[in-house]
């Protein structure tokens, strides 16, 4: 298969970079012209077609993320897609289509923000396939989880599936993924501008996330919602439960409103920290309570055991069973415009930094 590929050019002496000099928000990103890497045995040079922004690094642009993350200076870009330039330990092959989230990159590596990108052979997963790699760049963090949550609820035909942070882009990925499989989607939002575009975008239903949402809810499943997912966290995922029928279940699978608490209190986030009350208190009876959220990965672990399922994601999405939703398209010049327009929550899915 490799020998099918064009050759990829030699990568360049430098390359520019997006660099967060300081955890000041987005004023903090200076691009620049930076040495491009050199990758060892056991690594690879990935050149970097498309990249995202996503919500969690916010925390990191405001200094507010957990202590033990990323020092400064820091290229950002946790989820990116491109084609491995160099790899002299031959662990992937060269012209080899790449995308990857996690792995560090943004918090204790450099991420994907820049032209180039060095990263572990092993954190790479591989696919084939004709989309653009901007839409591929837009589907690790949102396919896989949304892929967790459907195991996690073990949701099943004909059920009702409530998402609470419907416009997000792992509540769009659940909507697609949970409606090819015969489930009726209710979505939520708190902005009224957003309610049109839930139903276009793939929701059955879409309620305005306010003080009366479980009225709103309860209107449109009186005998309570089967399975929900909330992006969302403590306290909202109160409300989320009382929505629930008995014998229901809720998978909380994020933390909008913690992180967004952190940010605002200038403080990080710390999970250890009490904030809520006895669950006694406020889990209705009957109703189950649980997280989706992957195992922590050991260092001998696999990436790509981890992402196991994504290329019949991208299989999914290329034949029209599944789809992504791009929110808008920023080059990385404009990449601290790209984290001001992500801030203020004005749109529906992904933020796609466009590389090159």
């Amino acid at each position: 298969m490799s020998s099918a590929r064009p050759e990829p050019e030699p990568a360049p002496a430098t390359m520019t970079a997006a660099v967060l000099e300081r955890p000041i928000g987005p004023d903090g990103i200076r691009v620049q012209r930076v040495p491009v890497p050199r990758p060892s045995p056991g690594e690879a040079l990935v050149r970097v077609r498309a990249a995202t922004v996503i919500s969690s690094e916010l925390s990191t642009l405001w200094g507010v993320a957990d202590p033990d993350g990323p020092s400064y200076p820091m290229v950002l870009g946790n989820e990116f897609a491109g084609e491995v330039v160099e790899c002299p330990g031959g662990e992937v092959p060269l012209g080899q289509k790449v995308t990857t989230a996690w792995a560090g990159h943004g918090w204790t590596r450099n991420g994907g923000h820049a032209e180039y990108v060095l990263t572990p052979a092993d954190d790479l997963i591989t696919y084939e396939s004709t989309l653009d790699f901007g839409t591929v760049a837009a589907m690790p963090k949102a396919f896989t989880r949304a892929g967790l949550a459907r195991r996690t609820l073990r949701w099943r035909p004909g059920q009702v599936l409530l998402v609470r942070g419907g416009t997000t882009a792992i509540g769009l990925a659940t909507a697609s993924i949970a409606s090819a499989d015969g489930l009726t989607v209710i979505g939520t939002t708190r902005s009224a501008a957003k309610h049109a575009a839930l139903t276009r975008l793939g929701f059955d239903h879409a309620v305005l996330d306010d003080d009366r949402l479980v009225a709103r809810v309860r209107a449109l499943a009186p005998d309570g919602i089967d399975v929900a997912l909330d992006t969302l966290g403590y306290p909202a995922v109160v409300d989320t439960m009382r929505c629930m029928a008995e014998g229901g279940t809720v998978a909380l699978i994020g933390l909008l409103e913690e992180q967004a608490r952190a940010r605002r209190n200038g403080r990080p986030l710390d999970g250890r920290t009490g904030v809520a009350p006895s669950p006694f208190h406020y889990i209705p009876h009957g109703v189950r309570l649980t997280t989706a959220k992957h195992k922590c990965l050991k260092p001998t672990d696999s990436l790509r055991d981890f992402f196991g399922e994504l290329q019949p994601w991208i299989d999914g999405v290329q034949d029209g069973t599944y789809t992504v939703a791009i929110d808008r398209e920023f080059p990385l010049d404009d990449l601290a415009a790209a984290y001001r327009y992500l801030a203020r929550q004005e749109g529906v899915g992904k933020v796609v930094i466009r590389i090159g």
